[in-house]
């Protein structure tokens, strides 16, 4: 994610509005594509895991592995050549430079998506250093590579396209070898009867994700058909900066604690896992709440200064868009007793009739409000989602919601904003990171005087650090 904010400004700088807005309308394309091409199986993977590596499930790990990799991959590689050839179909609609993006983008697809469903494995098996070390090393690669090519090869978007097929051709190479050699993958482990049983899990939940890209990305589309690809590029900055902070904090909690709570559900049942969906809602607010909160405030001058001055405007869909996205990574805890007792067919229905809120409501709010009437119906369509999905799953698995925790973390992070309002600098950088510094300082210090667990918890991890090693 931090590597998604280095990107973000070299982007905007490199690129004109215009195009920057025609990047994010390519990208939103291709992630609906992906959409279909994953048909849910990354979700079987995290689902099934745990169940086959106890034998429960009466499957081998080696033919888990194998038909969650190799069926998956014919269908992503059937899906990409569709869209390519729908792509040259309606190449008269395009214009030669987009026409070539767009091709450029079904080969990015293939490996993309199928590197999205193979790193599944990992998170399943809770390898978070490696997928870091891959997820790292293909961003900066990506961007390296992709500026190099556009300044000196192709003085286009078309460099960043060659660039991502490389770089996840590598990685696509990488997986598909580990796989080989520590899980024994192999065509004759294919296992279809099990292949069925994880489209049947992950299959309804493609609805899910396709209104997800509806929410997080598809307004582009009816900005671009009410106003210009100048307008997209304003929306897509704010909301991508936007993204790329607010997910800093859900990416983490999204990819573990999914593979955690199934985890403890099958080794200890339905009260432990309350508790430790009890304890994760509370300590992520805790860290979340003054990040949204503070970035809300400092918006306007880090848009500016990432996105640089051409960006301003783009300032106006940050708060909207922070606060919808938290709701959204919320569902990652809410949503927790739909996904254990595999009511995926609930998720699916509610987040299709969010997006179909979300598409009315930009309809009506963008003649009204202009890109920012997006953002706003973003908001309204994640909190609309978050709050019945969260009664839904409540029905099957409860757990307590400490709310005097929540109103006390809110409270010090508006006090935290109080006082960093006080401190004025000319230079935009430093005034940033000094408001940045003594926030941190003044909320962190408000939760050690008077938030007595944070304070025991703080003090025992402090008494681990000091205390002498045993000699062995």
């Amino acid at each position: 994610m931090v590597a998604g904010l280095v990107t973000f400004p070299i982007y905007t700088r490199l690129f004109s509005l215009s195009d920057y807005g025609l990047l994010g309308l390519i990208s939103t394309t291709v992630f609906f594509v992906m959409a279909l091409g994953k048909m849910g199986i990354q979700n079987a993977i995290i689902r099934f895991y745990e169940e086959v590596k106890s034998t429960t499930k009466g499957i081998s790990l080696p033919s888990f592995y194998s038909t969650l990799t190799f069926g998956p991959i014919v269908v992503v590689a059937v899906v990409s050549a569709l869209y390519a050839v729908t792509i040259i179909l309606i190449k008269s609609h395009l214009s030669d430079h987009h026409a070539v993006y767009f091709i450029l983008s079904a080969g990015m697809l293939f490996f993309l998506c199928s590197n999205t469903i193979l790193k599944n494995f990992l998170r399943a098996e809770q390898e978070t250093g490696l997928y870091n070390v891959l997820g790292v090393i293909a961003k900066y690669s990506s961007l390296l590579l992709g500026v190099g090519l556009v300044y000196y090869v192709f003085e286009s978007l078309a460099g960043i396209y060659v660039a991502n097929i490389v770089v996840e051709a590598g990685v696509f190479i990488y997986l598909l070898r580990r796989l080989y050699t520590k899980n024994g993958i192999a065509l004759s482990s294919f296992n279809m009867k099990f292949y069925k049983e994880s489209l049947s899990y992950g299959f309804p939940l493609v609805g899910t994700e396709f209104t997800s890209i509806v929410l997080n990305a598809g307004a582009r589309y009816v900005i671009l058909f009410y106003m210009n690809t100048t307008a997209v590029g304003l929306y897509s900055a704010g909301y991508d900066l936007s993204m790329n902070v607010v997910e800093s904090l859900i990416f983490p909690l999204s990819f573990a604690v999914t593979p955690l709570y199934m985890k403890i559900y099958a080794q200890k049942g339905k009260a432990e896992t309350s508790v430790f969906l009890s304890n994760c809602l509370r300590y992520f607010l805790m860290a979340a709440l003054p990040c949204v909160i503070g970035f809300n405030y400092l918006g306007r001058d880090i848009t500016i200064l990432l996105a640089s001055q051409k960006f301003a405007e783009a300032y106006k869909v940050i708060p909207y868009v922070t606060w919808g996205v938290l709701f959204f990574g919320l569902g990652n805890i809410f949503n927790a007793g739909l996904l254990i007792e595999k009511k995926s067919h609930f998720l699916t229905l509610w987040t299709v009739v969010a997006g179909v809120i979300n598409i009315a409501l930009n309809f009506a709010l963008i003649p009204i409000m202009g890109f920012v009437g997006s953002a706003l119906a973003a908001l309204l369509s994640y909190l609309f989602l978050f709050l019945i999905l969260a009664r839904k799953s409540f029905i099957y698995l409860p757990f307590t919601i400490d709310y005097k925790s929540i109103l006390t973390s809110a409270a010090y992070s508006c006090a935290m904003v109080f006082v960093i309002s006080f401190i004025h600098y000319d230079r935009i950088f430093v005034s940033i990171l000094i408001k940045m510094l003594t926030g941190f300082f003044v909320y962190a210090g408000l939760l050690l005087a008077f938030d007595s667990v944070v304070r025991e918890k703080a003090l025992h991890f402090i008494s681990k650090k000091e205390a002498p090693h045993e000699p062995d």
